[in-house]
């Protein structure tokens, strides 16, 4: 009985990791495609905060402009604020190319 109550309880955790992963897939697959809108996220967290948006040039760090690509991506940045001033350091986490057909 015991055994077979642990073999359940894995069986459901297995077939939970697939589904996260399939939602995960077709979300980021819809988002590429444009049948989705992807979110735009600007949270902070003490000296940590999170941006993520749409932008034409996935090279460009957030909060300075550059010049625009001829491809639209969707970007996710790190960005630590330094205690002793305004610079920051950022690092891209995710950047996904939109399709251009859209």
């Amino acid at each position: 009985m015991q055994q077979r109550l642990h073999m359940s309880c894995v069986g459901a955790i297995a077939a939970g990791a697939i589904c996260l992963v399939v939602v995960c897939l077709g979300l980021s697959i819809g988002v590429q495609h444009g049948a989705i809108a992807a979110p735009v996220i600007d949270q902070r967290f003490g000296q940590v905060h999170i941006v993520s948006y749409l932008t034409w040039n996935a090279r460009c760090t957030p909060f300075v402009g550059c010049e625009p690509t001829t491809r639209q991506s969707y970007v996710v940045w790190l960005v630590m604020d330094r205690p002793d001033g305004p610079v920051h350091d950022s690092r891209r986490l995710l950047a996904v190319p939109l399709d251009p057909g859209r």
